[in-house]
């Protein structure tokens, strides 16, 4: 028989052998060891399923208002990027105060966090400008799909530019059966298969030339797929400052800072009004027009535009849906209301389960404004295009690709090599 001595040190030995497969490995590169078992717990966590159909729900209402207020306020994209901005940071800061998050600390504000904070914000502006200036050219549906892209650009910029949690994503791996592993890579390969299913029809579309009020340039195309880019850059960019242990970066404080410190590069954007294209016309004008383009922008957001502005289609009043006399008003207050929900819910997912997650859940969101914008009693049947089944069969399997790939990991904070 063995001493109590001997068995304890078996014991322990034991111990060590079995968290060997599911524990993150003392090497330096994580300072806060939040050890997880690698199965799973099968209880349906009720706070993250409330999340990720409000992440939908939000995400839906934001991509397809963003389309429609650049479809009846055309003439107007830099007022749209500042003024949502405005509403939409005070909304930031409002939750944030109202959390008890104390948006102004010193722990905000000290440089460890800041500096995150000032690289959200460049993200951040980029994306909006690219989006603002190009959407009033891509189809509502087209643009949709190529918002889609964002989920396979996050997935490389996650692998390239988190290497520690690529490291902490192979240790976890190992703990997972062959079967689990088998079933988490279909997962994802459905949701992305879902995806193409959906596109089908706006591709077809836009080779075969039949485009609806917008003309999809092939220029402000590429233009709206490197809002993508940065989308993704900035997305991962949030999950890298969430984990930084330096870092005191509250979801609605860090969401209220970056917004606004993203608004002064909106607000000098304005002279771009006068540029072809970018004012959302054909021709050009002068600066000194395009800064008295923002008093129309206002009046036209009031219900009250001017004759010149409604005779040049720069303010679209007239859509024949039941909403086509509130639009200039309607949309961008969706597209405020839904920006706040999105990327709250975005926000706090991101915290708690890293980057991939929400942008999987996510993947739905594009196919789902897709669908809505085949209706003309809801978008106008200048802006609507031919119902078609494959968007339906592709947020089908993309719901099937999400449960395939389960309940995912908590995430855990780390040091960035």
């Amino acid at each position: 028989s063995l001493n109590s001595s001997t068995q304890i040190s078996i014991s322990l030995r034991m111990d060590r052998q079995s968290r060997k497969r599911v524990s993150i490995k003392d090497e330096g590169f994580f300072p806060y060891h939040n050890i997880q078992e690698a199965h799973e717990d099968d209880s349906v966590d009720v706070a993250l399923v409330a999340a990720a159909i409000a992440l939908v729900l939000a995400g839906v209402v934001n991509n397809m208002s963003g389309s429609m207020m650049s479809y009846v306020m055309p003439a107007f994209p830099a007022w749209l990027l500042y003024f949502t901005t405005i509403m939409y940071t005070v909304g930031f800061f409002v939750i944030a105060l109202i959390l008890g998050e104390r948006p102004f600390s010193r722990e905000i504000l000290a440089w460890s966090s800041f500096r995150h904070i000032l690289w959200l914000a460049f993200f951040t502006a980029v994306n909006g400008l690219a989006f603002q200036f190009s959407a009033a050219w891509v189809d509502g549906d087209f643009s949709q799909i190529l918002t889609s892209l964002s989920l396979p650009q996050v997935t490389l910029f996650r692998y390239l530019l988190l290497p520690a949690q690529r490291c902490a994503d192979r240790q976890l791996w190992c703990g997972f059966s062959c079967a689990k592993r088998t079933l988490r890579h279909c997962g994802l390969a459905l949701v992305f298969m879902g995806i193409l299913v959906g596109s089908i029809p706006s591709i077809h579309r836009l080779i075969m030339g039949h485009t609806g009020e917008a003309s999809n340039l092939w220029y402000m195309v590429i233009l709206f797929i490197l809002m993508t880019t940065f989308d993704a850059f900035q997305q991962v960019h949030q999950d890298k400052a969430f984990r930084d242990p330096t870092a005191y970066l509250p979801p609605m404080s860090c969401l209220a800072w970056y917004n606004l410190i993203s608004l002064p590069f909106y607000l000098l954007t304005i002279p771009l009004e006068a540029v072809p294209y970018l004012n959302g016309t054909t021709h050009s004008t002068s600066v000194s027009y395009a800064l008295q383009n923002q008093r129309e922008a206002f009046l036209c957001f009031q219900l009250h535009p001017s004759q010149d502005v409604i005779d040049t289609s720069g303010c679209q009043m007239n859509v024949n849906v039941f909403w086509g006399h509130i639009g200039p008003l309607l949309w961008p207050l969706l597209f405020t209301f839904g920006y706040i929900g999105l990327f709250s819910t975005n926000a706090y997912l991101i915290k708690r389960k890293g980057v991939l997650f929400p942008n999987v859940v996510g993947a739905v969101i594009q196919l789902l404004a897709a669908v809505l914008f085949m209706s003309p009693g809801l978008v106008g049947q200048a802006y609507s295009v031919p119902f078609n089944w494959l968007p339906i069969v592709g947020c089908l399997i993309i719901g099937v690709g999400i449960w395939l790939r389960g309940k995912p990991e908590e995430s855990r904070s780390y040091v960035f090599l």
